[in-house]
């Protein structure tokens, strides 16, 4: 009697660590977000750019458009907000594109990617980094050119957050 208790137990114990491993399993692969986040993220993502557009105002010059992304893995609300203004510049005479790009968290405004860059290099270089979860602040390295520049860092941004616009 004494020996069928303890393999019942013995089952018991079994059974327990194999379903209580059982989601550790799962775990190896990112979870993917429902539709439900998605959607929470697309309204605050939207929330964020409409505050911004309104804290700095609309202009007639600038053309403006933002991204979201939630990733279940990191339970982050990633929003890509890109502008571009194309200032005239009466130091120098002309007219030329400023592109500046920004991916942060939505809800908690922690910026992980950020890209400024004038079209005309005799101006200034453009500027570009990122800071994935974790880890050190990276700089883009490519060739110094705007446009150069300005793909390197839409592909980290898509490689590491998964958002491309």
């Amino acid at each position: 009697m004494k020996t069928k208790i303890c393999f019942v137990i013995l089952g018991v114990l079994m059974l327990a660590v194999i379903l209580l491993a059982c989601p550790a399993w799962g775990q190896t692969k990112p979870r993917a977000a429902t539709l439900a986040q998605q959607k929470m993220c697309a309204v605050q993502a939207q929330k964020v750019f409409n505050e911004r557009r309104i804290k700095e105002g609309k202009h007639l010059n600038w053309s403006e458009s933002f991204t979201s992304h939630y990733e279940g893995s990191t339970n982050v609300c990633y929003v890509m907000e890109r502008t571009a203004r194309m200032p005239i510049d009466l130091a120098y005479g002309d007219q030329h594109t400023i592109t500046t790009i920004s991916v942060v968290d939505a809800f908690e405004g922690r910026t992980y990617a950020f890209f400024n860059g004038d079209g005309n290099q005799s101006h200034h270089g453009p500027t570009c980094w990122f800071k994935p979860h974790g880890n050190e602040l990276i700089f883009c390295v490519s060739d110094t050119s705007f446009h150069g520049l300005e793909s390197e860092f839409d592909a980290i941004v898509y490689k590491y957050l998964g958002i491309s616009e």
